[in-house]
């Protein structure tokens, strides 16, 4: 940033900031003055056709269960509140007159249907934790993310390098580049369109949550994890659908920071999910198509209507490595833990602990932060070094409420962590979830190990038909072609390094009367006889393939006459033998690589044409 004047202030007074108007300005402005009536916010409204059907529909969304549906405008305005109808028509007419923009990286209708299914997984939310009005969260929802289109429209040829990044990686880049990310810059904006601080401040903090000023448990915390719940579904629904299954996992930590229950969640995305494909006509935005989400958040071999920590008959039992130096509260939760259905052992310390972790491999460690020598934080370093430790859930249990404490320990690798003293509810959650990350870590991991499997499969099925497919079916030996191609290349080499080249061509007699006597298949186990009874005779470096259908061709690389015709009188030798007690003496020719011969033809109708040896 080039001057100390606030990014939103800069873009604002250069008219570079997505700013409402028409009937959006005059009932932002409405909802600024006391006097206003639902008369007048009414009135206003009804000026756009279209902003009254979306309203009209949102009413309907949150009406109690039994009461009549809304039909007048003064009824949805009067149920949804001024602050709700400020940010609904903030966020319609935004998204109306923003569909495109000059950002040609930054996917604008993506973004909008991510707003829309955020607004309304935010709504499904606050239906459960109550963090803000029900009514309200839908357009908070919808705007929470109004930064990256500001930034979009305010620096689109810088931004177009930006937007492809990852969340985080964005985030950061932001800072680098504008002295601000487009959380901040949402919560700016969100506060001069009037909305209060209780909710523009999570809207600040979405992307760093760990750093947040807020107390646990406190309405802005609630609510800052139930923006980043919402953020989750967008992020899984809009996945590519192969990495649906891997991001789950962090959805489902994302829950149980709010205590949800994790085997209740999918119901609320697929619920989610079918809100967002019926109004996603009315905001003429994309919505796909996507499997239940049972499908992607239960593991195989679970019950998708069961408990998973309650049910019998688990086929894999999960360790869990209880360290805690207080015998009471360790011995509570190993008796817990093992009538959940976990296979539990404990430590009194963190050196005890990692003794039993290297021979015992746990699936999950619930480990105190302070005990006396190696406490949970260097428990948790230690195992992170080691192979095993790498994949194992660490949740940590701590009074600690620093800040900069939390985030040394995920720094240091800490999955997650729960106050203490332990309240059940909030421990269940948690154990669900880690439940639920690990069974998908294994899963993941099984999937990479059947993924290299089948590639070595394929990869030796290849290897396999290249070999075939450059092999005589008969002897396994190279087939002509293939003799020819590596004759090619020894004729090659012999001229650029002016070295010596010959060859051998071995022919059989006719086979035919062996055919006619034995049979065919006595003809071919004396070709395979022989094929191998050569194969074995080669020198190192020679080269045999099948040339014809009873003969043979040996390439001899670095091999003067002398040497050639040493070997072929040993290979005619060999196969002059008695093999099932039949003589075949071969007919045997050889021939060098001489001057005049430009190429293997030359030198193979030369071959053909030397008379064999023993002729006069």
């Amino acid at each position: 940033m080039t001057n100390n004047i606030p990014l939103h202030t800069r873009l604002q007074n250069e008219n570079r900031l997505p700013s409402p108007r028409g009937p959006a300005l005059a009932v932002l402005r409405l909802t600024q003055k006391e006097s206003s009536s639902l008369e007048d916010l009414a009135h206003a409204i009804s000026a756009d056709p279209v902003l009254t059907g979306r309203l009209l529909k949102a009413a309907n969304a949150v009406r109690p269960v039994g009461q009549r549906p809304v039909a007048s405008l003064r009824d949805a305005v009067r149920l949804l509140g001024f602050s709700a109808v400020r940010g609904l028509a903030l966020g319609f007419c935004l998204l109306g007159d923003h569909r495109q923009g000059p950002c040609k990286s930054f996917d604008y209708k993506r973004y909008w249907s991510g707003c829309l299914l955020r607004g309304l997984a935010l709504q499904a939310i606050c239906q459960q934790v109550r963090a803000i009005p029900v009514e309200e969260a839908f357009s908070l929802g919808l705007l929470v993310r109004i930064g990256d289109l500001a930034l979009a429209s305010g620096f689109p040829e810088s931004y177009e390098e930006i937007a492809p990044l990852s969340p985080r990686e964005r985030a950061a880049a932001e800072k680098t580049r504008y002295g601000q990310d487009s959380a901040a810059l949402a919560a700016d904006m969100l506060t001069d369109w009037g909305l209060p601080a209780i909710f523009t401040d999570p809207v600040a903090w979405q992307e760093a949550p760990d750093r947040a000023p807020f107390r646990e448990d406190s309405r802005s915390w609630n609510l800052l994890q139930a923006i980043n719940l919402a953020s989750a579904i967008v992020q899984v629904c809009l996945a590519d659908p192969a990495q649906r299954r891997s991001m789950v996992a962090g959805l489902l930590m994302q829950g149980a920071r709010l205590s949800m229950d994790p085997d209740n969640l999918p119901e609320l995305v697929d619920r989610v999910v079918a809100e967002w494909q019926d109004w996603a006509g009315l905001f003429e935005v994309p919505a796909g198509e996507l499997p239940p989400f049972a499908q992607l958040a239960q593991p195989p071999g679970l019950n998708p209507g069961g408990d998973p920590l309650l049910e019998q008959g688990d086929t894999e039992k999960l360790r869990v490595l209880v360290v805690d130096d207080e015998g009471s509260l360790r011995g509570f939760l190993r008796a817990l833990l093992e009538q959940l259905g976990f296979e539990v052992m404990d430590a009194a310390d963190g050196s005890a602990a990692l003794k039993l972790a290297e021979e015992w491999h746990p699936d999950l460690v619930v480990s105190d932060w302070l005990m006396p020598g190696t406490d949970g934080l260097e428990l948790t370093r230690r195992l992170r070094q080691t192979e095993e430790g790498k994949a194992t859930f660490i949740l940590l249990l701590t009074q600690l409420s620093d800040d900069d404490k939390l985030v040394e320990a995920f720094a240091a690798g800490v999955d997650d962590f729960i106050g203490k003293p332990l309240k059940p509810r909030v421990f269940a959650a948690r154990l669900r979830a880690a439940r639920r990350v690990i069974t998908l870590r294994k899963e993941i991991e099984r999937d990479r190990i059947n993924f290299q499997r089948c590639a070595a499969d394929f990869a030796a099925t290849h290897r396999r038909l290249q070999d075939m497919a450059h092999s005589d079916p008969l002897t396994g030996l190279p087939h002509r072609q293939q003799g020819i191609t590596q004759l090619h290349q020894a004729v090659a080499h012999a001229r650029q390094e002016q070295s010596p080249l010959a060859c051998i061509l071995i022919t059989l007699p006719s086979l035919g009367p062996i055919n006619h006597q034995l049979g065919r298949q006595a003809g071919d186990r004396l070709l395979m006889q022989i094929a191998q009874m050569l194969k074995a005779g080669l020198r190192p470096g020679d080269r045999l393939c099948r040339y014809g259908d009873r003969s043979f061709l040996v390439t001899c690389p670095q091999t003067v006459l002398a040497q050639a015709l040493t070997a072929a009188q040993r290979m005619e030798s060999l196969v002059g033998r008695h093999c099932e007690g039949i003589a075949l003496p071969p007919k045997v020719r050889v021939c060098c690589l001489g001057p005049g011969m430009g190429s293997e033809d030359a030198l193979l109708d030369s071959l053909e044409h030397t008379p064999p040896l023993g002729a006069s």
